[in-house]
């Protein structure tokens, strides 16, 4: 096996919390227990090093600016400054972006450098972001830029991918869907020992993880939870992660007549995550926009019962009945039934977990993503060889 030399692009990694920079690193560390050389570029974090190594991978963090508008390009600019540095220094054989505004970077490497980049969309920002018309539009040129002038992309949706290939014109070629993936030793059925304050061992528990913004489909959770709730007392829900909407949230709840049994949990270390499943009795991801959750693929790997929201990444994902429950997006009243449902059905749970989980260990083991990925690695490489060799002839 012939080692690689790879640099990723990311604005976000870990310790940051959040999809796409655990999936980055889960990618990072693979290739790394595989014997390639991975290092990363990425914004710099408050009380985070500059440089240090994480699990084998070597992290440089760069300083950009604090202004929410101006974020993305500065540090796609900060990135490529340090990017050109380390190049002069490592040979890379190819930088991995990831997302449309960290895809710039690459392409100005390229131009540079003469060397191939890749751009992995995980999830359209400029669909997802919560700014103006304009901001969001040219958000979405940059985003097709990055795809267009890419030596192969990779989406993490195959709606995703699609939509891209329609809007871009790209070669469908050099478009490659590749979906999340999850580690099933980590993630796995166990008994739960509650041991967690706020978990409460005689209720059914309704689970959400995930940023606390409204993208997310919050208020449509909260409504129907209150709903089942006033004809299920024993239902409680459990709350993981941060965001602007936490206050909102807690508000919210508040102003309600009657009386809600919620836990608001904050963000959790991703190792502690499996008990904070294990202590569930269902899962719902009422999102309106969402690339492959990785909540989604950790909840089912746990073999938890899912209900999510009929968009197109989750119905790549969940069979409606097999190994999960679909709800119409932002229908309070069917989401409330859904979860009475499973709430009231103890076999069905089983049953649905049981799928779920099989379905993980057939298609999204983090091994078959790190392939699918190394396969697209390859393709671009031997096709800037032949690029070459036909060059070198026709001259």
């Amino acid at each position: 096996m012939i080692s690689l030399f790879l640099c990723m692009i990311a604005e976000r990694y870990p310790p940051h919390i959040g999809g796409a920079p655990f999936c980055i690193h889960q990618l990072s560390t693979a290739l790394v227990r595989l014997g390639h050389h991975v290092q990363v570029v990425t914004r710099r974090e408050p009380d985070t090093l500059y440089d240090e190594k994480i699990d084998g991978v070597e992290v440089f963090r760069v300083d950009c600016s604090s202004l929410p508008r101006l974020k993305g390009l500065s540090f796609a600019f900060q990135a490529y400054r340090k990017l050109s540095a380390l190049s002069k220094v490592h040979d890379y054989d190819l930088i991995h972006c990831h997302s449309g505004i960290c895809g710039l970077v690459g392409y100005w490497w390229r131009k540079e450098f003469r060397k191939p980049y890749v751009v992995t969309s995980h999830g359209s920002i400029a669909t997802s972001m919560k700014a103006g018309y304009l901001v969001r539009y040219l958000a979405r040129l940059i985003e097709e830029f990055s795809v267009r002038n890419a030596d192969a992309a990779t989406f993490d949706g195959s709606n995703l991918l699609e939509d891209f290939v329609e809007s871009t014109g790209i070669d469908r070629r050099k478009a490659y869907y590749i979906p999340n993936a999850v580690d099933p030793e980590l993630f796995s059925p166990r008994e739960s020992v509650k041991s967690h304050s706020g978990i409460n061992p005689d209720s059914i528990n309704v689970l959400y993880v995930g940023r606390l913004v409204p993208g997310k489909g919050l208020s449509t959770l909260l409504d129907a939870f209150c709903i089942a709730r006033d004809r299920f007392p024993e239902l409680s829900l459990m709350v993981v992660g941060e965001g602007p909407f936490l206050k909102r949230m807690k508000e919210s709840l508040r102003n309600r007549a009657q009386k809600a049994d919620v836990s608001f949990f904050g963000a959790v270390p991703h190792n502690d995550l499996p008990e904070i499943y294990a202590a569930s009795s269902m899962v719902v991801l009422p999102s309106i926009s969402e690339g492959l959750s990785r909540v989604l693929l950790e909840a089912m790997a746990c073999e938890k019962p899912v209900i999510a929201t009929d968009i197109p990444a989750n119905l790549s994902l969940i069979r409606n009945e097999v190994n999960g429950l679909v709800v119409p997006l932002g229908d309070v009243k069917l989401l409330a039934e859904a979860i009475l449902r499973l709430a009231k059905d103890k076999n069905l749970r089983r049953d649905l977990g049981k799928e779920a989980r099989e379905t993980i260990l057939r298609d999204y083991k983090v091994e078959k993503r790190v392939k699918r990925m190394l396969d697209v690695y390859k393709a671009v490489l031997k096709s800037l060889r032949q690029d070459k060799i036909e060059g070198s002839f026709s001259t």
